[in-house]
């Protein structure tokens, strides 16, 4: 049974690019986030406020702020005085950034599945810290 789940995993995962499972690994613990990187990204250069993304995808204005801000730290969003535009400063992450939309549109479970295992994966990672030996 683990054999075929283990054999399963990875044929999920088989064909998504090492460069989008770093940026997964590094930049996205929870489909949460995409989902706001991604309807960032559907704006097609407007700008959108924290109000108007809280409405679209039932998330607290507070989280998508937080997010927002991350998400300008890593050079993928700009903001100004009407709110945030998608505007990657880095045409390699630009890239990247429109592999993986395009494989959560067509490999939702696969892209959700490599953001889950990452995330706990990270999650035993921080426990084991925190044992006491």
């Amino acid at each position: 049974m683990l054999r075929t789940v283990l054999f399963t995993r990875s044929k999920l995962i088989s064909g998504i690019p090492s460069d989008v499972k770093i940026l997964i690994s590094r930049h996205i613990s929870s489909v949460w986030q995409l989902e706001i990187l991604l309807c960032l990204k559907r704006q097609n250069g407007q700008n959108i406020n924290c109000h108007d993304i809280a409405k679209e995808l039932y998330i607290s204005e507070e989280a998508i702020d937080q997010q927002l801000k991350t998400f300008v730290q890593m050079g993928v969003v700009k903001e100004d005085n009407q709110g945030f535009i998608y505007k990657p400063t880095d045409p390699e992450m630009a890239k990247t950034l429109d592999v993986l939309e395009s494989l959560y549109a067509k490999r939702r479970v696969a892209i959700t599945d490599l953001i889950y295992r990452q995330s706990n994966h990270s999650m035993k990672s921080i426990s084991k810290l925190e044992t006491p030996d």
